[in-house]
């Protein structure tokens, strides 16, 4: 019987509180309860009456702002949540005092969990499908149609949840924990191995589908670094989320009748990497690649977490962390509290200006009477202020204004500069682009270069990434690796010989995974693990993602020459390697290792 737990929406929501006290009633009352760092200030973008119980918000190039609502999403409070109803995506735009509604956008497709605008489309996450539909001039949308269909049903809302494009132009889908079956537009269909939150990435055409990384409990939230690294979190239950850099096709194992109750809380080095982070339930992250706040948020991720009404502590709050290459994280840095008892944040979301903004239901589902949109800005020294919004401001026009703002500081302009230059690429372009790989630029900058050959996809565009083997950040070269992995050229090999001995770890662990022969990517992978120069084995997240690939390639002998190693090691390695492998399934030569352990058990074992 397919009656997944309605506990997503319930938690999001907070459907199932005790009625709290009227302290932020109004949208001035609510603004009092907030507590922020000196030289920021809370802004009001839009309330009630122009939106009502909202889920998330979207700005499009245009500087129009849009929202979906559960408006008219009934409640039953002896059952669960009945989706009835009209359930909108509105559209607001700037008046003399917020932003004020101007009509409907798309209605009656269900709850519509997630939401981004792109390119004068409009794309939703609703329940067990992800929709498209043409934006008219005058904001509302054209027919939907399908782009990903969940094949196994529908999840209701431990369904599809939210959408945001990445850096490299793709699509990232964030389900709830059910087993999910995403098919997209060209018959490509993935399977997740149980009841668990996952995360997918697609093509904007629905093409191309792949499972990012599942194991994951109430994923409400990704974002992608400029370098394609997906960050997201896992409520594993109050103060108790895992704050996850996802290591491509990995299982974090949520969900797992396996290992002690601490299991996944980061106290045994055979368990997924993660940090264990966070001080209430159902938390959302977003990573600040832009300069709207002082120099350094930059790089950072935000964490939004709710901890209910409480006259102890903040209702919600929203920390910062600054993470390292391989995902490790230091932190907290507080940034946001709020003390309202009507606080209900549904969506943390960064502006094209690069400011966060908060969607806040204001107080219970069912009430559909308040709905707010907070923003949060620098006016410190230094701040940046342009009267015109970033979202307003004109799509570059020309080839060189394009190259201009490619070297932005401010994401959004450099994405936008991106498009520009990938829709009317020709020679002249990809040498331009070239060059500006080969300058000393921010890393930031020569991460969004490399997307932007990477979108173009001609011979001199491989060509061109190619070049940024030779970059002197590790992070620049690492992910020209995985770019040419991805495109694949024929001469990939010869290629990729540039890096065969660099000493940088990431770099490493990717040329041993663009090795097509499997016995060599086995000697690579190894080689950046144990070599003197490398030792990728002592960063978790690298030893991790060494460990998974090698599961799926070794033999019995190979599996069992790394576990009974007196190496520590090499031992840790093949400890995961077994334990990914029984868990996957994919390489049956796991199986019989283990089988050959209980037979003949050596006669050391590491912890």
């Amino acid at each position: 019987m397919r009656t997944i737990g309605w506990r997503v929406l319930g938690v999001l929501c907070g459907v199932a509180a005790t009625p709290a006290p009227e302290a932020g009633s109004t949208p001035a009352e609510a603004m009092a309860q907030f507590a922020l760092p000196e030289h920021f200030e809370l802004q009001l973008l839009a309330c009630e009456p122009d939106i009502v119980s909202p889920l998330t918000m979207a700005f499009d190039e245009q500087g129009r702002l849009f929202v979906t609502e559960a408006f008219n999403h009934l409640f039953n409070p002896k059952t669960i949540p009945v989706m009835s109803g009209i359930c909108p995506v509105v559209l607001l735009e700037p008046g003399a005092t917020g932003y004020v509604r101007q009509g409907m956008v798309l209605r009656d497709q269900g709850l519509l969990m997630g939401m981004t605008v792109r390119g004068g489309k409009i794309y939703v996450a609703a329940s067990n499908k992800v929709l498209v539909a043409e934006l008219r001039p005058d904001g509302t949308a054209g027919p939907p149609r399908t782009l990903i269909t969940d094949e196994w049903g529908d999840a209701g809302t431990a369904g599809f949840l939210r959408l945001k494009f990445g850096p490299d132009g793709w699509l990232y889908l964030v389900s709830g924990a059910h087993p999910a079956e995403p098919a997209g537009t060209d018959g490509r269909r993935v399977e997740v191995s149980r009841a668990t939150g996952a995360i997918f990435r697609f093509r904007p055409d629905g093409s191309g589908l792949q499972l990012v990384c599942q194991g994951l409990v109430d994923p409400l939230e990704c974002d992608i670094d400029p370098f394609g690294h997906v960050w997201t979190a896992s409520d594993e239950g109050p103060g108790r989320n895992r704050l996850i850099m996802a290591i491509p096709g990995v299982d974090y194992q949520s969900g797992l009748s396996m290992g002690p109750g601490n299991w996944l809380a980061q106290e045994f080095a055979w368990a997924p990497p993660a940090n264990m982070v966070g001080h209430g339930a159902r938390p959302q992250v977003a990573g600040y690649f832009s300069n709207a706040l002082p120099e350094s948020y930059r790089g950072s991720l935000m964490l939004l977490t709710w901890s209910g009404s409480s006259e102890e502590k903040a209702t919600a709050r929203i920390d910062v962390y600054h993470p390292d290459r391989q995902g490790v994280v230091k932190g907290p840095e507080p940034f946001l509290e709020c003390n309202d008892p009507l606080f209900q944040p549904a969506h943390l979301y960064i502006d094209p200006d690069g400011n966060p903004c908060v969607v806040d239901l204001a107080g219970q589902l069912e009430e559909e009477t308040r709905g707010r949109i907070y923003r949060v800005a620098y006016v410190g020294p230094g701040a940046e202020v342009d009267a015109k919004p970033q979202a307003a401001r004109a799509t570059p026009r020309s080839p060189e204004d394009a190259f201009r703002d490619l070297r932005s500081r401010n994401q959004n302009t450099r994405q936008r500069a991106a498009q520009v230059l990938v829709a009317g690429a020709d020679g002249s372009t990809v040498s331009a682009l070239g060059q500006l790989l080969r300058e000393k630029l921010d890393p930031f900058v020569q991460a969004q270069v490399l997307w932007t050959l990477d979108g173009i996809g001609t011979p001199a565009a491989v060509d061109a990434i190619t070049d940024g083997l030779h970059a002197g950040e590790g992070a620049i070269r690492a992910m020209a690796v995985r770019i040419l992995r991805e495109l694949a050229p024929p001469d990939l090999a010869t290629r990729l010989a540039t890096v065969r001995d660099d000493t940088d770890a990431e770099t490493r662990i990717e040329y041993a995974l663009g090795q097509a022969d499997s016995a060599k990517a086995v000697e690579q992978l190894q080689a950046a693990l144990f070599s003197p120069t490398v030792q990728a084995h002592q960063h978790r997240r690298l030893r991790y993602q060494a460990a998974v690939e090698l599961s799926r390639r070794l033999t019995a002998d190979e599996f069992l020459g790394l576990f009974t190693s007196r190496e520590e090691p090499k031992a840790l390695i093949g400890a995961i390697a077994l334990d990914v492998g029984m868990l996957e399934k994919a390489n049956p030569q796991a199986a019989a290792a283990v089988n050959q352990l209980l037979l003949d058990p050596p006669p050391e074992r590491i912890d």
